[in-house]
């Protein structure tokens, strides 16, 4: 007989793609041990969970978070939420401001080595816990569906008008990559983001330095450290 291999996360993962959210996480979930290693990535169990969940990362771009995503799989994760940032491309969606990614539109390259034609809807479950959590803190995200790319910087006007044009009202890194992952190894998926960059102003409105972010981010990593808590 093999032996069980001894788990090293609990079933529930909160993944922060940046070293700031990371570390907003950690601080909202009242980690006070030091960081696990889990190969190129880092974790760390919350103390207000229970020991129901940990947050891991930093893993920036959706080959990083396909990555990081492969390596919860062997510790047996049933559940992972992403707590991203992202670009808004409408005005309606301001900096600060929160969105619960209800789809997403795929221009990133990791998707398509895991067999998806389209991108998988998040968890249902998971979203609508998600929802309750931040109505609970007193915030209320909005809704829509994003763009993943893997070019920030290639971001043209007409892209985002075409985008826009097929529903998308945000774009980040990650959360396509991170659904069509989840959905192969059967993880529930789904995400809560932060706008940190206003995309539809020529140039770019971008906001990581400002007060208004690094409120909303806070903010944004307490109702993510607290899904999995007790209460």
């Amino acid at each position: 007989m093999h032996a069980h291999p001894l788990r090293v996360l609990p079933e529930n993962v909160i993944l922060a793609p940046t070293d700031p959210i990371y570390r907003a996480v950690r601080q909202a979930g009242r980690c006070r041990e030091s960081d696990r290693r889990l190969d190129l990535f880092r974790v760390c169990l919350m103390p207000n969970s229970g020991g129901r969940a940990a947050v891991a990362g930093p893993a920036l771009g959706a080959p990083a978070a396909a990555l990081l995503v492969e390596r919860l799989v062997r510790e047996e994760v049933r559940r992972v939420v992403l707590l991203g940032v992202c670009g808004s491309l409408v005005p309606t969606l301001r900096l600060g401001d929160g969105l619960i990614p209800t789809g997403g539109i795929s221009e990133e390259g990791t998707s398509p080595l895991y067999g998806a034609r389209e991108t998988p809807l998040p968890d249902p479950h998971l979203l609508q816990k998600i929802r309750h959590a931040c109505h609970r803190s007193g915030w209320q995200p909005q809704e829509g569906r994003i763009w993943t790319t893997d070019a920030p910087y290639r971001e043209s006007t007409e892209k985002k008008r075409q985008f826009r044009q097929r529903g998308a009202v945000a774009v980040d890194m990650e959360f396509t990559a991170l659904a069509t992952v989840s959905r192969l190894y059967e993880l529930a998926f789904a995400a809560l983001m932060v706008v940190s960059d206003e995309r539809f102003h020529d140039p770019p409105r971008i906001g990581f330095a400002t007060a208004c972010f690094r409120d909303a981010l806070a903010h944004a990593a307490s109702v993510a450290a607290a899904l999995f808590s007790k209460r």
